[in-house]
């Protein structure tokens, strides 16, 4: 059995307790993507923004940034722009090249289809013997082979 006094575990708490670190207002904690827009044509370039940001929220200066776009098949990159040639949505996250600070929270753009140029056409099932009923689907595509919404269904 320890017996302690209420002056001994005073003091035991007191030497426990460590100081936080000093606040520096320079040091990133967080960096926050903007878009130029979240929705955008096939090949229309979106601006990305970049911020970084201290332990009290505040802006702070840095970089140089880059950012990480998914999915990332037919997206191109220039600069500080992307664009894209696939109709989904896009998460684009920015990172800080110098503190390697990512955006947890990434900015989702979605790029709309273009016209609709042909046609594809599936059978199901792909075969039939004389007398059975088939399902024949026509759905629109772009030049990238995205849908377009154009979308016939026939059962013969």
């Amino acid at each position: 059995m320890v017996a302690l006094r209420w002056s001994s575990l005073v003091v035991l708490l007191v030497a426990c307790h460590e100081e936080p670190p000093p606040f520096d207002p320079l040091l990133p904690v967080s960096v926050e993507t903007t878009l130029s827009t979240n929705a955008a044509g096939l090949n229309e370039p979106v601006g990305v923004h970049c911020q970084l940001f201290n332990g009290r929220g505040e802006p702070i200066m840095g970089g140089p940034f880059a950012f990480g776009v998914a999915p990332s098949e037919l997206v191109f990159v220039e600069g500080m722009a992307l664009l894209s040639q696939r109709s989904v949505p896009h998460e684009v996250g920015c990172v800080d090249l110098v503190s390697g600070v990512v955006d947890a929270t990434p900015s989702i753009v979605e790029f709309a289809p273009g016209p609709t140029v042909r046609t594809a056409i599936t059978i199901d099932p792909p075969t039939i013997a004389a007398g059975a009923t088939a399902t024949v689907t026509c759905s629109g595509q772009d030049e990238y082979g995205n849908a377009t919404g154009a979308n016939v269904r026939l059962d013969v």
